[in-house]
């Protein structure tokens, strides 16, 4: 199944809101259990943390460079 994994808003990544999430499982008419749905904002949740460590460290590197 094809997932987009981050939702911007102009302003960086956002997490996957329940509303995305069950958008998602309708569009494939799938039921998902209670810790499939968990797992995911898991995962989402370990995702936005490595994409802000990421972002910070490229802010260090642009301020390091001036």
């Amino acid at each position: 199944f094809p997932v987009t994994i981050w939702l911007g808003n102009g302003f960086g990544v956002n997490p996957i809101g329940y509303e995305k999430i069950k958008s998602y499982f309708d569009l494939y008419n799938i039921t998902p259990q209670e810790w499939e749905v968990r797992l995911l904002k898991l995962l989402d949740n370990v995702a936005l943390k490595h994409y802000a460590e990421e972002a910070k460290k490229q802010s260090k590197n642009k301020s390091s460079k001036k």
